[in-house]
C-alpha cells in the first residue's frame, strides 16, 4: 500500500510539472539509417506534418507539441 502511495504522489507532481510546460515533448525513434531508412524516413516526415498541423491550429490546450526524433539503425539493440 505505501509503495503505491508513493507511485502516485510521484506521478502527481510529474503530472503537475508537465501541465506546467509551454510545449509538450514528444518522442519518436525511426530507422533513419541501416536497412530500413527509407521507411524511417517517412514516419518521420508523417509525424513532423501531423505536429505541424497541430501546431498551426493552436496546439492542445494551448500547448504546442515538439518532436523529438532518434535513430534507431533498424537495429533492436540500438532502440
Amino acid at each position: 500500500m505505501r509503495k503505491t502511495a508513493i507511485a502516485v504522489a510521484v506521478l502527481l507532481v510529474l503530472a503537475s510539472a508537465a501541465s506546467a510546460a509551454d510545449t509538450i515533448k514528444l518522442g519518436g525513434m525511426y530507422p533513419l539509417s541501416g536497412r530500413a531508412e527509407a521507411l524511417g524516413r517517412e514516419c518521420k516526415l508523417g509525424a513532423e506534418q501531423a505536429v505541424a498541423e497541430i501546431n498551426a491550429k493552436g496546439g492542445v490546450l494551448g500547448k504546442k507539441f515538439e518532436l523529438l526524433s532518434a535513430d534507431d539503425k533498424a537495429n533492436v539493440q540500438e532502440s
